[in-house]
């Protein structure tokens, strides 16, 4: 078992809805999930079962029509440091002091599968992950 200080993302009970055309779409129910230093997380799933709306969650980068109205998001950045409540985040001026500094994300775009020049531009985000961690 992984020491608890060791935890860099941590996701207790995520609820997440989008108002559409005077509905209510509950896209996300209940998630947990601990992320712990020096692991990868891959999330997989079907079109439409949440994947990019659950990994924009801890973003900030969620549509207008979609907010957290459930559970939180905490980012720890260093070990036993004051965890960031990401999910209590309101203004863009509160993530870019996150966003792109300290947590971010490549989003998955079916042109840039691994195949051809696609494979050289994985390997060249892997090589700038590994320096960065």
């Amino acid at each position: 078992m992984m020491n608890e200080n060791d935890c860099i993302l941590s996701v207790r009970g995520l609820d997440i809805r989008f108002n559409l055309r005077g509905r209510v779409l509950h896209a996300i129910r209940g998630i947990d999930l601990d992320l712990y230093r020096g692991e990868v997380l891959a999330v997989v799933g079907e079109s439409g079962s949440g994947k990019s709306v659950f990994t924009k969650s801890f973003m900030g980068l969620l549509d207008t029509n979609g907010s957290i109205t459930g559970g939180t998001i905490d980012y720890c950045p260093t070990p036993g440091a004051e965890p960031v409540r990401l999910s209590g985040l309101k203004t863009e001026k509160d993530w870019l002091r996150i966003r792109g500094r300290e947590i971010a994300m490549i989003m998955h775009e079916p042109d840039g599968a691994p195949s051809g020049s696609g494979r050289d531009a994985v390997r060249r985000r892997e090589k700038a992950w590994r320096r960065h961690q």
